[in-house]
């Protein structure tokens, strides 16, 4: 009963530690404003290969096929090319670690109490970072949410890793809003104090997407709060919500409406003087054409996760292609690992959204739709921009689907049940 205890002690433990490093957003290496770091996340991680190795299941065998698959196409890559780099490995690397996030998730939470244990540590991490937004943005920086292509604010006096890259970022706050959405509509007994702060950290979250200026993002958060709406409470007392928040919004709130049409000013006015799809997407379309037709060039080991850089130096306006992606992440996949692997990757993805899809929860309990409706809304904005590239993003999705499947048992997630 000792060792009992010990052990759940430890993995209590070790819950905390992952909300903390998966929530915070905190560069280790704190370098300069405006390069990437190494991100706190990383840190969980790095023992995923041990959680990874001891699985012994169908999704670890679609994993340890889109690795093979993977290394495979790097070195078949090298051998056409005469290429033989450390850099595909490194990128093969940065690329497969955060989604192993998936398999610590399997070890480490037990049952559905564990889950709403992480869970609601995430929450009260997500509620203390948003008070350090709002000093070190509203108090302390002016109210200046984006500063070109940064977002300000930081972890009292700590860089955020992604903060270069207002998509990146922006996901992670995506993230956090539903987090903290999802808490306050699941429990009933939070008293009304903590009610109010949980909503204050949530409209800022809110505040900072919109003020980011990402149409990505902001089309998310439309889809997400819209379709929610429309599963609680039907077409009608949806369209009576509306209505009644135009209202208030024009009654009440008509600066602040102002305020936001202004800071979009420019990028509404880019928007609407764009002459087509290339334009409107930044270019992104021509990078597109140009990653298929390396994919179709050699599909079965597409660019060997080398990238552009393996067939172009530049191309038309862009002078330097090394880094650059897609901002599609399934295009994204295909064109780094190739055409076989990804299938695999593809049906370990496919496989884990099936697991969350057919879970035994009456339908009347919308917390579980709630989920599904976060899940798919993270999906959709994969169309637009590749944030799950960003290891900070993969390393908490992989966890939190990975929690979510092993906490289910045919359960309610039910925060009530927390002490």
């Amino acid at each position: 009963m000792k060792g009992d205890a010990i052990k759940f002690s430890v993995n209590k433990g070790l819950l905390f530690a992952c909300s903390m490093m998966l929530t915070l957003p905190i560069d280790i290496l704190q370098v300069a404003d405006g390069q990437s770091g190494f991100p706190l996340s990383l840190i969980v991680v790095v023992f995923a290969p041990f959680c990874f190795i001891k699985r012994v299941g169908q999704d670890a065998i679609y994993i340890y096929l889109t690795i093979v698959c993977s290394l495979i196409s790097i070195v078949g890559i090298s051998f056409i090319y005469q290429k033989f780099e450390l850099r595909p490995y490194l990128s093969f690397i940065y690329f497969t670690l955060p989604t192993l996030g998936y398999f610590v998730a399997m070890t480490l939470v037990k049952d559905i109490d564990g889950f709403n244990f992480y869970l609601k540590w995430s929450v009260n991490f997500a509620v203390i970072l948003a008070f350090s937004l709002i000093y070190t943005i509203f108090i302390k920086g002016g109210g200046i949410v984006r500063l070109e292509g940064n977002l300000q604010g930081s972890f009292f006096g700590l860089n955020l890793s992604g903060a270069y890259g207002v998509h990146t970022l922006g996901a992670h706050y995506f993230i956090l809003m539903f987090l903290i959405f999802y808490y306050i509509t699941s429990d009933n007994k939070i008293n009304i104090l903590m009610r109010v702060i949980y909503v204050l950290s949530l409209l800022l979250y809110i505040l900072i997407i919109l003020l980011s200026l990402s149409r990505e993002l902001l089309l998310g958060l439309f889809i997400f709060f819209l379709w929610y709406s429309l599963y609680r409470f039907k077409l009608f007392k949806t369209l009576a919500i509306v209505f009644f928040i135009i209202l208030l919004t024009y009654f009440f709130g008509r600066e602040i409406i102002d305020g936001l049409l202004l800071v979009w000013e420019t990028k509404l006015s880019a928007t609407s003087g764009a002459s087509n799809l290339n334009d409107l997407s930044s270019g992104r379309l021509d990078l597109q054409e140009l990653a298929v037709r390396q994919i179709v060039k050699n599909p079965i080991f597409a660019t060997g996760f080398n990238g552009y850089i393996l067939d172009y130096t530049s191309y038309k306006d862009y002078d330097n292609l090394d880094g650059w992606s897609t901002h599609i992440y399934y295009l994204t996949c295909i064109w780094k690992m190739g055409v076989l692997a990804f299938v695999f990757y593809a049906v370990f993805w496919w496989n884990t959204l099936r697991k969350i899809l057919n879970s035994h929860i009456p339908i009347e309990h919308y917390n579980h739709k709630l989920l599904l409706i976060f899940v798919i809304c993270l999906l959709f904005i994969n169309l637009f921009w590749d944030a799950f590239l960003a290891p900070n993003i993969m390393a908490w999705f992989s966890f939190f689907c990975g929690g979510l499947i092993k906490s289910r048992n045919g359960k309610l997630v039910n925060f009530n049940n927390q002490e």
